[in-house]
């Protein structure tokens, strides 16, 4: 679930105009690292939390003021990927990175996190490890647990679009039946008209029905799939939340 600060996040980043707005997506894994869209263009270093773990943003590898170590699949041979898809296009990975602290007390410090290949952004956790390999494993680790909850999250908001989308579909279909049905009964001659016109067009009608009652049951149970963060992601991908209805709306 996300703090009220997180939630404050991912409404500012959802807020701009449709061609600024991030994706649902996008704007959940920035509330989740506490990244204000403007801290991401003007700040460097803007420290904030992910879960209990407290975190620090770097805009890009070269603003990081530590020596880079490498990434983990450089420093671990077992470790044979070059990152974690976060989107299930599989277009955007994150891959674990590891920076060299300055020494303390004669011990090497490392701090570990992953780069987002779609910005070339830097997460660092400030857990300190004093083994390189160490640093490496928890660096991928991190990268892939992030990156795992961010393609259940865009998978819930696919979801969320195709669901709605069937249903709009069927909705638009009864509508286009409807207004055929109305141009039979305004007809100035209605007896040129057939009763089996009437007989068809309310058949045509009940099955046009029926295929938005089962896009409408489809979605439902399409939605009690997800649950918390991923819920509001299907939500957010749909573009239906209601049906009008003569006198009252069927909400979705």
């Amino acid at each position: 679930m996300l703090t009220d600060t997180q939630r404050a996040i991912y409404r500012a980043w959802r807020k701009p105009a449709p061609w600024m707005r991030a994706t649902p997506a996008g704007a959940l894994f920035a509330a989740r690292e506490c990244r204000y869209p403007k801290q991401i263009v003007e700040t460097s270093g803007h420290r904030g939390q992910n879960g209990k773990a407290v975190i620090q943003y770097w805009y890009c590898k070269a603003s990081v003021p530590f020596r880079l170590v490498g990434y983990a699949d450089e420093l671990i041979r077992s470790i044979d990927h070059q990152g974690w898809y976060g989107d299930s296009f599989q277009d955007r990975t994150l891959r674990g990175i590891v920076f060299q602290l300055p020494a303390r007390n004669g011990q090497t410090q490392y701090l570990y996190g992953y780069e987002e290949s779609d910005s070339g952004s830097i997460v660092l956790y400030r857990d300190i490890e004093t083994d390189e390999s160490d640093a490496a494993r928890s660096a991928d680790g991190r990268a892939e647990w992030v990156a795992e909850e961010s393609r259940e999250y865009d998978e819930a908001w696919h979801a969320g679009a195709v669901a709605s989308d069937k249903v709009q579909e069927a909705l638009d279909n009864l509508r286009v039946e409807v207004r055929r049905w109305l141009a039979c009964v305004h007809y100035e001659d209605r007896a040129g008209l057939l009763s089996q016109d009437d007989d068809d067009t309310q058949a045509s009608g009940d099955e046009l029905r029926e295929e938005l009652d089962d896009a409408i049951r489809d979605y439902r149970r399409a939605q009690s799939d997800w649950r918390g963060d991923n819920a509001e992601a299907f939500r957010e991908g749909a573009t239906v939340r209601t049906i009008p209805a003569i006198g009252r709306r069927i909400t979705l």
